[in-house]
């Protein structure tokens, strides 16, 4: 029989793990597309 305790807490490490990971993933992704969109705008501008 497993701890619930036990099992509780490794469910909120998993989670808080999880969702720094996604913040770290939608900072990457932000920046990318920020620099997409600088990049097309320079090329609308050059035009």
């Amino acid at each position: 029989m497993i701890h619930w305790g036990f099992l509780i807490l490794a469910f909120i490490a998993g989670f808080a793990s999880c969702y720094a990971l996604m913040n770290q993933l939608a900072k990457a992704y932000g920046r990318i597309t920020t620099a997409i969109e600088e990049a097309v705008r320079g090329l609308a501008f050059r035009r």
